[in-house]
């Protein structure tokens, strides 16, 4: 369902940014940022039925660190 998915990154494209400036906000540290957001993605995509081998390969694909690392430079470059 190419709408559904669609729906889904544009609601996740969203939320990550804002995830993460409120974990700075709180003044948490990369790695516990880091931690949080992976087994944040986990839950989310055993919710969505995304299986271990699945989780394993989304994750390969963009390693979920890299995208923290890159939000987090955004949102200190924009304080």
């Amino acid at each position: 369902d190419v709408d559904a998915q669609w729906d889904t990154v544009a609601r996740l494209a969203a939320d990550y940014p804002e995830r993460i400036r409120a974990e700075l906000d709180q003044g948490a540290e990369r790695d516990v940022i880091v931690r949080r957001f992976t087994e944040y993605e986990a839950t989310r995509q055993a919710a969505d039925g995304l299986d271990a081998a699945g989780q394993s390969l989304y994750s390969s694909v963009g390693p979920l660190g890299m995208s923290v690392d890159g939000l987090l430079r955004y949102w200190k470059k924009r304080a």
